[in-house]
C-alpha cells in the first residue's frame, strides 16, 4: 500500500536522561555582574546586591571558583579582575572598535576542562571571538593570554546574538551559537585537549527566516537536553528544539507560542515550564507549562526588556516594572520564587525589596543578567537500557489497493555498532508492516535504543456514485465533507449530496484517527458525470495535525492552495510545502489541482495547533 495522508507524527520523549547534574546552582555561579556596575552575591537564603565595574551594556559573564570565590568577569569586550580592576590586558581583548555592548549574548566564560587555571572568554559580535585567561598571571588575580594562537575570531560567518554552554556527557562543554543568514545551529566542543573550531551544525532548525533570530536570548534547560529561543521582533515565535548532548545535534523543533516576541526567556529548574516578557503586552510576564500541553498563563508584568536568570536558589530573577515599589529612584529585580509550579502557584514577585539599586547616571539595572557557568562532567556515560529510548510513533494512513507500504526508519547518525531488532546492521531500516521496531547503537556516553512504533490504518479508496442528480460515496466513513470548486458546503456532512449546480465536487472522507482521502466528481449539464483522481494517484498531506509545517506528497506535479476554515486564500506553491507556524490555532485546507491542466484533484483538511 502506499502512502496516502501522513497525520501523525510525535516525538513522545527524548534522549537519553542521563544523570546530568544542573548547573546553575554550583559554586561558579555565585557572583554576578549586570550591566550599570550592578552586582548580585548569592551566600545564605537572600541574595544580597553588590557593586562591579561593568558599565553599559547587554551581556556579562562573572566566574567563581569551586568555593565561590569571585574569579574574574567580563562584558565580552573587556575583563576586570576579582578586585574590579582591569586585567592588564583585559581592555578591548577583540580588538579595537569591536565591542559586544549591544549584543543580547555577547559574553561567555568557559571553564577549560581539567584545566584549573585556565578560562575560555567567548565573545559575540557578528563573528566569534575566542580569549585565554590565565589565572597563575598577574599575582593569581589572571590575565589575557595575548599569544595564545587561537585569540581573535574562530569563526566568521555571520552569527546572531544568542550564546549558551550546554554541559556534555563525556568531560566536555557545547558552546551553542545560530547563524544569522541560514537556519543553522553550531556546536563548538571544548574538551581538555581545548576547542573543536569545527562547529557541529544543525540545518533547517527553526520556521522563521534565519534573520528573525537576531535578537533575544536563547536558553538551554538545566539537564540540556532542550533548547528555547525568543526574538524581539513583532512576527515571532517561542520556539523548542530538543538538544542531543553526546553529538552536539539540535533536532525536533515546535512551536510553542505565535505570534510572540520576546528578549528574556528562562526554564524552571525541572525544565517543565518556560518564562518568558512579552514585549508587545506591555512586558506581560507568561508562563508556558511543557508538561500541560504547553499551556499559556500569565503571571505578572515585568519592564518588558528584561533578561531571565535561573539561579542558585532555584528561583528566576528579572528587571522589574520601572518604579516598582513606589521607589521611581531605584531599579528592582523582580523573582519567582517557585518556578516549577504551574500557573499563579509560581508565586510571581514583581519587585524583591532587597534587591534594590540606585539609580544615577551610571548607576541601576541595565538589560544585562550573567551569562551561566558550566563545568564538565567525568568521561564516559553509562548504559541506560530501556528508559534510554527515542520513542518515536507515527501513524501512517493508507488506500486499499494501493502499491505496497515502504518506509525507511533512520536512526541518529554520528555513532557506531547498529544493531535493529531483526539483526541487521546499519543506520537505516525498511519496513513494510506497522509494528514496533527497535535499533541499539553505541555512543561515546554509553549505549543507546531508539523505539520505533508505526500503527497503520487502511483507508477504503473514495468512490462516487452520481444517479438521479445525488452524488453518493460508495463505501462508508466516520465523517463527510463536500467541496464545490474547492470550497466546502456549508451542511454538506453526510455520504450523500445532491448538487444545484454543475462543476467539480469533491468528498473529504474522514476517519476517527485523523486519517482523510478524497475523490472528486464532475457534473455536466446532460446529468452524467466524469469521476477524477484514478486508483493509481496518490496524494497526501502531513503531519496533520501540523505546528510548522505542513507537506504534500503526491507522485503527480501539482499546485496548492491554502485556504482558511470559510474557504478564503491564504496562499498558494508549487513546491509542496507550506508554512504554517504562523496561522492561528484551527482548521485549515488545502485544495490541490493538477499542474498541467487545473484539475482539481483533492481537498485535504488538516488541523493546525
Amino acid at each position: 500500500m502506499n502512502i496516502f495522508t501522513k497525520t501523525v507524527v510525535i516525538l513522545l520523549c527524548c534522549l537519553i536522561p542521563l544523570a546530568l547534574e544542573a548547573q546553575y546552582n554550583i559554586p561558579q555561579n555565585t557572583h554576578w555582574v549586570m550591566s550599570r556596575q550592578a552586582g548580585l552575591y548569592f551566600n545564605g537564603s537572600q541574595p544580597v546586591p553588590q557593586s562591579s565595574a561593568v558599565g553599559l551594556t547587554e551581556c556579562s559573564a562573572a566566574v567563581s571558583d569551586a568555593s565561590g570565590n569571585l574569579l574574574f568577569y567580563t562584558d565580552g569586550s573587556s575583563v576586570w579582575d576579582r578586585t574590579g580592576t582591569m586585567m592588564p590586558n583585559g581592555a578591548d581583548i577583540n580588538g579595537p572598535g569591536t565591542n559586544t555592548y549591544t549584543t543580547t549574548q555577547g559574553a561567555l566564560i568557559v571553564p577549560l576542562p581539567e584545566h584549573p587555571n585556565l578560562y575560555y572568554v567567548f565573545s559575540l559580535y557578528s563573528y566569534l571571538y575566542l580569549n585565554v585567561v590565565d589565572m597563575s598571571l598577574n599575582n593569581g588575580r589572571g590575565d589575557i593570554v595575548t599569544g595564545h594562537p587561537l585569540r581573535g575570531i574562530i569563526w566568521n560567518g555571520v552569527l546572531g546574538e544568542k550564546m549558551i554552554p550546554i554541559r556534555g556527557c563525556d568531560a566536555n562543554i557545547w558552546v551553542v551559537t545560530r547563524s544569522n543568514v541560514r537556519p543553522e545551529f553550531l556546536a563548538f566542543e571544548i574538551n581538555a585537549n581545548g576547542i573543536n573550531t569545527t562547529p557541529v551544525i544543525s540545518g533547517n532548525m527553526g520556521v522563521l527566516p534565519a534573520s528573525n533570530y537576531f535578537q533575544g536570548e536563547m536558553k538551554a534547560s538545566p539537564d540540556g537536553s532542550k533548547i528555547v529561543t525568543v526574538n524581539t521582533i513583532q512576527e515571532s515565535a517561542v520556539e523548542l528544539f530538543k538538544f542531543d548532548i553526546t553529538s552536539g545535534q539540535v533536532y525536533h523543533q515546535e512551536v510553542i507560542d505565535s505570534p510572540r516576541s520576546a528578549y528574556g526567556v528562562a526554564f524552571s529548574p525541572d525544565g517543565s515550564k518556560i518564562y518568558i516578557s512579552d514585549i508587545q503586552n506591555r512586558g506581560q510576564l507568561i508562563q508556558y507549562d511543557l508538561h500541560n500541553n504547553n499551556n499559556r498563563t500569565v503571571i505578572g508584568s515585568t519592564h518588558g526588556v528584561t533578561k531571565f536568570k535561573l539561579a542558585q536558589d532555584d528561583k528566576i530573577y528579572f528587571r522589574s516594572v520601572m518604579g516598582a515599589l513606589g521607589l521611581p529612584d531605584y531599579d528592582f529585580l523582580g523573582c519567582i520564587n517557585q518556578p516549577n509550579q504551574p500557573g499563579v502557584a509560581c508565586m510571581f514577585e514583581e519587585a524583591v525589596p532587597s534587591l534594590g539599586y540606585l539609580v544615577t547616571l551610571n548607576t541601576g539595572l541595565g538589560m544585562s543578567l550573567p551569562a551561566e557557568i558550566v563545568t564538565a562532567g567525568h568521561t564516559g556515560g553509562q548504559d541506560t537500557g530501556p528508559n534510554g529510548r527515542l520513542i518515536f510513533d507515527t501513524l501512517i494512513c493508507a488506500v486499499e489497493a494501493a502499491p505496497r507500504l515502504s518506509l525507511a526508519l533512520n536512526a541518529f547518525s554520528q555513532f557506531s555498532n547498529y544493531r535493529w531488532d531483526d539483526g541487521t546492521s546499519g543506520i537505516t531500516r525498511m519496513v513494510d508492516a506497522g509494528g514496533t521496531y527497535w535499533v541499539r547503537y553505541d555512543t561515546r556516553c554509553g549505549s543507546r535504543t531508539d523505539t520505533f512504533r508505526v500503527n497503520v490504518h487502511i483507508m477504503p479508496a473514495v468512490e462516487i456514485l452520481y444517479d438521479n442528480g445525488l452524488l453518493t460515496s460508495v463505501n462508508t466513513y466516520d465523517n463527510y465533507q463536500w467541496y464545490r470548486s474547492g470550497q466546502p458546503i456549508a451542511g454538506a456532512t453526510a455520504a450523500t449530496f445532491r448538487p444545484a449546480d454543475t462543476g467539480w465536487y469533491t468528498l473529504v472522507a474522514i476517519e476517527h484517527n485523523g486519517c482523510t482521502a478524497s475523490g472528486s466528481f464532475h457534473v455536466t449539464d446532460d446529468g452524467t458525470g466524469i469521476g477524477t483522481l484514478p486508483q493509481g494517484t496518490a496524494i497526501s498531506i502531513y503531519p496533520n495535525p501540523a505546528r510548522d509545517y505542513i507537506h504534500i506528497s503526491s507522485d503527480v506535479p501539482v499546485t496548492a492552495a491554502l485556504l482558511s476554515a470559510d474557504g478564503r486564500l491564504i496562499s498558494e506553491t508549487e513546491n509542496n510545502i507550506f508554512p504554517v507556524a504562523m496561522l492561528s490555532d484551527g482548521i485549515y485546507f488545502i485544495r490541490v489541482s493538477a499542474k498541467d491542466d487545473g484539475t482539481l484533484l483533492g481537498v485535504y483538511k488538516f488541523v493546525r495547533q
